[in-house]
């Protein structure tokens, strides 16, 4: 799969060798099973129609250039994106650059002259909340209008929900940060993921008994303070679905620094992890938020029980 980065420019130029296209359209940072659905369809339409099958997305995230403070808990990293639209089928992952041309063009300027001219799109996917234009004036009634004036076909995919529950990417977060990690895992489909390179850290869990992974977050993340069941993968296949224990937190027991840190017990395992750029998944809460332990006896303590129950999780319900 290939991914091709662009940028608004004027004027707009066409992109070199360009074939006609079925484009699914959105930000799709989470690749839930909404936006499957989407990019499934795209891969069908582009295999019967002989168009590439191409994904368009936008960075930043259209809410984060409007405004710098915005942030918002990552679904996944650029690396596991491109891992499952290339398993899935996809052709191309279009990375439009979001920038003031991008966000001051009108509508139909974005429809006529990016989709149409530069993208030659024949094709369009979009959810049914889909907006795009100056200040979100398109939406899917006039991206229909105007690619059937243009004989384009649109598919618009209703609102995708599981057991009465929307699916969607704002919907997860917020599942996530209220310790629902079993509803956040059902919308997207598999268990969520943080990616990260391990990088040496105090080794307190090493004389405590129980020698971590460390991977230092960004303050995205520290909703999801607490300790999970999780499984371990390397990029380098020496690890696949590692079982063991993960705590997200600042350390209040042991440490003044005020960091984030993912830290990762694997069950059974001796090896050397430093500077392995890891996948930790998400199966289940053994608790949510931190605790400040008056010593090192109970923290030890702590973990034996967290460590316990994580195992407990994955002699039950992962086999």
């Amino acid at each position: 799969m290939k991914i091709i980065r662009m940028a608004s420019q004027k004027p707009l130029g066409n992109l070199p060798n360009n074939p006609a296209r079925a484009l699914a359209l959105g930000n799709f940072d989470g690749l839930h099973l909404g936006h499957q659905a989407i990019l499934q369809k795209t891969v069908k339409e582009a295999h019967e129609q002989d168009l590439q099958a191409t994904m368009l997305s936008f960075n930043p995230h259209p809410k984060k250039f409007f405004d710098s403070k915005y942030q918002f808990l990552p679904l996944s990293d650029i690396r596991e994106r491109y891992k499952w639209l290339k398993s899935w089928g996809l052709d191309e992952w279009c990375l439009y650059r979001f920038n003031k041309l991008l966000a001051s063009m009108e509508a139909y300027d974005f429809f006529k002259l990016v989709l149409r001219e530069q993208l030659n799109g024949q094709f369009f996917a979009v959810g049914e909340d889909f907006r795009f234009g100056y200040k979100r004036q398109g939406n899917v009634e006039l991206l229909k209008k105007w690619s059937e004036a243009e004989g384009a076909r649109v598919f618009v995919l209703p609102e995708y929900s599981i057991n009465n529950r929307c699916v969607r990417s704002s919907a997860i977060r917020e599942a996530l940060s209220l310790g629902d990690l079993a509803s956040a895992n059902e919308s997207l489909g598999r268990p969520f993921a943080i990616t990260g390179r391990v990088i040496k850290g105090q080794q307190l869990g090493r004389q405590l008994g129980f020698p971590t992974a460390n991977i230092a977050l960004s303050s995205q993340y520290a909703k999801l303070e607490g300790v999970y069941a999780v499984t371990v993968s390397d990029y380098q296949k020496q690890l696949i679905d590692k079982p063991g224990v993960a705590s997200i937190g600042y350390r209040p027991s042991v440490s003044k620094e005020h960091a984030l840190w993912l830290e990762v017990y694997l069950f059974d395992y001796t090896g050397d992890l430093y500077d392995k750029r890891l996948r930790v998944s998400f199966h289940d809460n053994i608790r949510m938020g931190q605790i400040k332990f008056d010593g090192l006896e109970t923290l030890t303590e702590q973990i034996r029980h967290d460590t316990q129950a994580a195992r407990q999780y994955f002699n039950e319900y992962f086999k």
